[in-house]
């Protein structure tokens, strides 16, 4: 059983208490016992199903025979139908055995404990990828931020919690239910474990991440594990709120130096133009060392640059950076910009040429230059 320090950091105590208990439940119903064979029997039917899909030079030439064909072809799809038996049967059984272990996690913590947990759980499970993106740029700058309070950082980010919580509104009221689901729905399992004792509520429900002594060594060995031909060591630790001034900006100087011309006579006013033009813009940029981009990467490209020299630009004129897991903005006063997002909507649309040179009027920016008042070195970009 294996669990991960970001799932520690979102769970309270009581809520981990209720998932743990869940967990061992799975091991005093027996339910291991079972598993190790369901999996060897799986890995047999699709090591089988793959051999009949890719025959020998011998059974190639057998299958030459109408009557040897017709034999192959319903040996394979009599095991594809009892493969697609075994599975509803296993999985049918999984789920019931997720359930037995819920109502153990119930009679452990209470009901209240298990269903925040699982909530927390599925929004935490949707969130992970794209959290994990951020993270690995700031790693590849040669920075290693705290992973798991990064994490409740970009969870607790005003537009992640609302698109969070939007996912898990979605998914409880139109649940994808299939016949070959290890798990029932989330829905059903909260409608089960609803109808059982809700437990006494903590008065004191600290982050389970608490119950951790060392969590900047328990991070760097899971880093370290993750990526073992890397020397975590060297890597810098750095908190989350230095991430900003010391890593997107130096990458966004060195990215606009090496391509000042690109930028020379652009505007914030004139980036309703200038972003029409992002393909040849693109191609004027060089492919990063030993690889070869599409046309579409090389434009994401110059979307990045045109980002990174209005970031740059609006940072000298005043505006204050703000960066953090899952929140990126500049902030003048009661004023919020976000260049990259401006760029893409521009790009696509979404943003009008007129509503966008408005809003610069209004913010006294329409002048302002992108392009960089000295050349300084270059190696790469970083976008959040």
């Amino acid at each position: 059983m294996g669990l991960g320090l970001p799932l520690l950091q979102i769970l309270t105590l009581s809520r981990f208490r209720a998932v743990l208990a869940h967990e061992f439940g799975h091991y005093y119903s027996g339910d291991t016992r079972l598993g190790p064979w369901v999996y060897k029997a799986r890995a047999a039917m699709v090591r089988t199903l793959i051999g009949l899909g890719h025959p020998s030079a011998v059974l190639q030439a057998i299958t030459r025979f109408v009557l040897a064909r017709l034999a192959h072809y319903l040996v394979t799809r009599a095991l594809i139908a009892y493969w697609n038996l075994f599975l509803r049967i296993t999985q049918l059984i999984s789920r019931r055995q997720e359930y037995r272990a819920d109502e153990l996690a119930c009679a452990v913590a209470g009901s209240r404990a298990l269903m925040e947990g699982l909530q927390d759980i599925h929004r935490g499970a949707a969130a992970v990828s794209a959290y994990w993106g951020e993270l690995r740029e700031v790693l590849a700058a040669g920075y290693r931020p705290p992973i798991a309070e990064g994490f409740a950082r970009f969870m607790g980010a005003e537009d992640i919690r609302k698109a969070l919580g939007t996912h898990l509104a979605k998914e409880l009221a139109h649940p994808h239910t299939r016949p070959f689901d290890s798990h029932p729905p989330l829905r059903d399992r909260l409608l089960a474990a609803g109808r059982l004792p809700p437990g006494k509520e903590p008065q004191d429900d600290p982050p389970a991440i608490s119950l951790i002594e060392d969590v900047t060594s328990l991070e760097g060995q899971l880093l370290q594990k993750l990526n073992p031909k890397q020397n975590v060591g060297n890597l810098k630790l750095a908190p989350w709120d230095d991430v900003g001034q010391n890593i997107y900006v130096p990458g966004w100087k060195a990215y606009v130096a090496e391509y000042a011309e690109l930028l020379a006579g652009v505007t914030a006013g004139s980036l309703p133009e200038k972003v029409k033009g992002l393909s040849e813009m693109g191609d004027r940029i060089r492919d990063p060392k030993g690889m070869l981009l599409t046309r579409e990467q090389r434009t994401q490209r110059a979307a990045s640059l045109l980002g990174a020299g209005f970031c740059l630009a609006l940072i000298a004129h005043g505006w204050e950076l703000h960066a953090q897991p899952g929140e990126f903005y500049l902030q003048h006063g009661m004023e919020q910009l976000q260049p990259f997002h401006i760029i893409r909507d521009l790009a696509a649309k979404k943003l009008t040429a007129q509503a966008w040179l408005e809003r610069a009027q209004a913010l006294g920016i329409v002048d302002l230059c992108l392009a960089p008042n000295k050349t300084l070195d270059a190696p790469k970009v970083i976008t959040p």
